[in-house]
C-alpha cells in the first residue's frame, strides 16, 4: 500500500489567523479534533490511509494532540474533514494545498 504523508499548517496564530468552521455537538469527534487544534500553536495534521494525527510540532520534538484511525478518523472531502458521527470541520481555503 502506498503511503502518502502530507503536512499542513492548521493554526499559525503568530503570523496569520486562520479560522475553520466546526459543525457538531459537544462530544462528537469533529468537535474534539477542533478543541485539540485550538490548544497549541504550531499544529500540523498528518495522515496516511485511514490514520490521522494532529501534532504539536517544535524544532526538537513533536507531541500528538489528537489521533484517529478507522471510524474515528475523518474522510477528507475537498476542504472538509467529515466524521462518521456526522460532525465535520471545514478548513480555511489553501490549508490542504501541498
Amino acid at each position: 500500500m502506498r503511503l502518502v504523508w502530507l503536512l499542513m499548517r492548521l493554526v499559525r496564530r503568530k503570523v496569520a489567523r486562520r479560522i475553520a468552521t466546526v459543525l457538531g455537538r459537544t462530544r462528537q469527534l469533529g468537535v474534539r479534533f477542533a478543541d485539540a487544534a485550538n490548544r497549541q500553536d504550531d499544529v500540523w495534521l498528518v495522515w496516511a490511509g485511514r490514520r490521522m494525527a494532529l501534532l504539536h510540532v517544535r524544532p526538537r520534538w513533536c507531541r500528538p494532540l489528537w489521533q484517529g484511525e478507522g471510524e474515528s478518523a475523518p474522510v477528507i472531502e475537498r476542504r472538509t474533514l467529515r466524521w462518521a458521527d456526522g460532525s465535520r470541520v471545514r478548513l480555511p481555503a489553501g490549508t490542504l494545498d501541498g
